[in-house]
């Protein structure tokens, strides 16, 4: 299931992560806060799941990869700390943008603006790759007297012992913010931010549906001009209502689908520590099976986008229709003039 489950997702999902920069890089989106929180959060899935062809080919293909020299060892180690952390801090911070804009608006125009929106992620990446340069630094790279060299972290059962002091105290205090970043952050936080937004826009949706406007379908009525704004603010309204339904299911699948994951990379169920050969088979079922929703979970947003939000799925037709015509006119104009040539001559 590993062997062939892990590249497929992390193939697709890269694919569909790009994609998905692309369609948020259209102008429609551009410059809006939700759609440059959620290019950094494409960006990220891209990095862990780049990072996850590393321990595919070292634990399922048996390749050392990891192990083969400390470089690749300590980059892959911190991308593995380093990526979903920077993710749970995005979807906090989107969340946080999208109940602004439902709720204060005047705060998200102070607050959320995009140059401000841009600083906001800046500073989430440099915080974080310094909380995670001592995995840099530390000498993770260990020998173990039975598998040879070991790429080690903190889901690493071998080669513990053969840390230093100052490594050791390092990874101990590093696997308790592990459980604040992995539990106390998105399991409470997203949802508190979710249920909130939810109720803003709830009470909104409710308040626009209890005004009754008649309409005015001649073009020559006074109030004709009237009525054409309140479409549009109609319109509006719902493409909030979509990009919110987005939200909170990218924000829900990440609690769903990371939950097991983060539960063994906190050290709250002892994977490796099972005595007898059944239960080793099961705890390696069920790790495999961890691994495969993390991954699946920064491989899907693409789907969700499109699923959610029909402003996203046109907006990403419109730029393949794009594309196709100009790749058309390109490949014309090379046989016209292939054609041409072969008149001449």
């Amino acid at each position: 299931m590993r062997v062939v489950g892990r590249p497929l997702i992390y193939s697709i999902g890269i694919i569909c992560n790009f994609l998905a920069i692309a369609v948020f890089s259209q102008r429609a989106f551009r410059r809006t806060s939700s759609c440059m929180i959620l290019t950094a959060v494409a960006v990220a899935d891209i990095f862990i799941l780049t990072h996850g062809y590393f321990y595919w080919a070292e634990y399922d293909l048996l390749t050392p990869t990891l192990s083969h020299d400390e470089f690749t060892c300590k980059a892959v180690t911190f991308i593995e700390y380093f990526g979903p952390e920077l993710s749970v801090f995005l979807l906090l911070l989107l969340g946080a943008e999208r109940v602004l804009k439902a709720g204060h608006r005047d705060l998200h125009e102070k607050y959320f603006t995009p140059c401000r929106t841009a600083v906001a992620i800046v500073v989430l990446v440099v915080v974080l790759v310094l909380l995670n340069i001592p995995v840099l630094t530390a000498h993770i790279y260990l020998e173990d007297p039975c598998l040879g060299m070991v790429c080690w972290n903190i889901l690493e059962h071998n080669g513990e012992e053969a840390l230093n002091s100052t490594d050791k105290n390092y990874f101990l205090f590093y696997r308790y913010l592990v459980l604040t970043l992995y539990g106390l952050l998105p399991y409470v936080g997203l949802p508190l931010l979710n249920g909130w937004l939810y109720w803003i826009t709830r009470k909104q949706y409710r308040s626009i549906n209890d005004d009754k406007f008649e309409r005015i379908p001649d073009p020559d009525h006074p109030h004709y001009e009237d009525e054409e704004l309140l479409v549009h603010t109609q319109k509006l309204e719902h493409d909030k209502r979509e990009l919110t339904r987005l939200v909170i299911l990218v924000t829900a699948s990440f609690c769903l689908l990371t939950m097991g994951y983060n539960i063994i990379q906190g050290h709250l169920y002892k994977i490796h520590n099972a005595k007898t050969e059944h239960k080793q088979a099961v705890n390696a079922m069920i790790y495999s099976v961890f691994v495969l929703l993390f991954y699946l979970n920064h491989a899907s947003n693409f789907f969700l986008y499109c699923l959610s939000c029909k402003v996203y799925r046109e907006e990403l037709k419109d730029m393949i229709m794009r594309k196709t015509r100009k790749t058309k006119a390109i490949l014309t104009n090379t046989l016209l003039h292939a054609t041409n040539n072969d008149r001449r001559l």
